[in-house]
């Protein structure tokens, strides 16, 4: 994993998510984050 991707791993992390490789063969990546829940307003 080069500097690039380890900082995108760290960033993922750092906000719930992750970073993994998918297929090493096509360079593939998933970037999972968690959903934002909604915050609710007053009337």
């Amino acid at each position: 994993m080069g500097l690039g991707l380890a900082v995108s791993r760290a960033i993922a992390e750092a906000h719930g998510g992750t970073l993994e490789l998918a297929d090493a063969a096509h360079g593939e990546f998933h970037l999972i984050l968690p959903a934002a829940q909604a915050h609710e307003t007053d009337p």
